[in-house]
């Protein structure tokens, strides 16, 4: 139709997650992380239809994606066996 149409997207941006854990007595930073990625559509969808609500949802599932990366990572963390410092 004349004056009509759809815009689909291979991605809709890119994001930067930064992480530092930072030790509150000696301000060192002990671990620094950071990864770059695109949000794209999910395995199997060739595009996203470019309007707001599907890009603010692969916003969503790409942080979706780092939540739970960050969660897994941080559940493998040994736990407290250490002694205290005194």
């Amino acid at each position: 139709m004349v004056g009509r149409g759809e815009v689909w997207l291979s991605s809709v941006g890119e994001a930067t997650l930064i992480i530092e854990v930072i030790d509150s007595m000696s301000g060192e930073v002990i671990f620094r992380a950071a990864e770059r990625r695109a949000a794209e559509p999910g395995q199997g969808t060739t595009g996203v239809r470019s309007n707001s609500v599907t890009t603010w949802a692969e916003v969503r599932r790409l942080m979706r994606r780092w939540a739970r990366t960050l969660r897994e990572g941080l559940d493998s963390i040994p736990g407290e066996d250490a002694p205290a410092a005194e």
